[in-house]
């Protein structure tokens, strides 16, 4: 089992988060995103619903994935589950990888590591080589690294092994008012 790759949901509005967590995780059971809650390792996850595979895009002609944990023996490397945290306080970013560089916008050079921590709409960091300084929100992390309070983990999902459909995107827009975008975790 591979927990440490995720394929994580955020709103694009960083400080913005669901009513609660409940109301979150009814409108993902009502789409049939998640199913069954499971607990494994003192964390509470979701095991796969119905309509997971039209809503998550895996790319490739024939992705390896299991959906159903097996209570006999340890789970396969290839095991899928979600899992919904509770929302934050305060606005968090979160690189991709724990050794997270960045290439400036500017001058087009990769820079120092930038590590998981909180921020605001505030927020910036500055390149080590040309000084300039940006917005943690308004940079394009191309998908490696997001902001927010409030994620959904899809667990065992690999860089790029998969996407958000448009219409899940859509579908939680409609949700909570609010667009919302996707980034990966690959801290193998």
């Amino acid at each position: 089992m591979n927990f440490y790759n995720r394929l994580v949901l955020h709103p694009k509005d960083i400080d913005h988060t669901p009513a609660s967590r409940t109301v979150l995780m009814t409108f993902l059971h009502e789409q049939k995103f998640l199913s069954d809650s499971w607990h494994y390792q003192g964390q509470d996850y979701h095991l796969i619903g119905d309509r997971f595979l039209s809503q998550i895009m895996f790319m490739g002609c024939a992705p390896s994935i299991e959906f159903e944990p097996d209570e006999d023996s340890e789970l396969p490397a290839n095991f899928v589950a979600i899992r919904v945290p509770e929302f934050l306080s305060q606005t968090v970013f979160i690189p991709g990888k724990d050794e997270f560089h960045y290439r400036c916008p500017s001058c087009k050079k990769t820079a120092a590591i930038i590590e998981r921590q909180a921020v605001t709409v505030d927020s910036s960091f500055q390149c080590q080589y040309c000084a300039k300084n940006f917005f943690f929100h308004r940079c394009n992390w191309r998908h490696f690294a997001g902001l927010g309070k409030c994620f959904i983990e899809v667990m065992g999902i690999f860089p790029q092994e998969a996407i958000p459909s448009s219409s899940l995107l859509e579908q939680l827009k409609e949700f909570s008012g609010v667009g919302w975008d996707y980034f990966y975790i690959s801290n193998v």
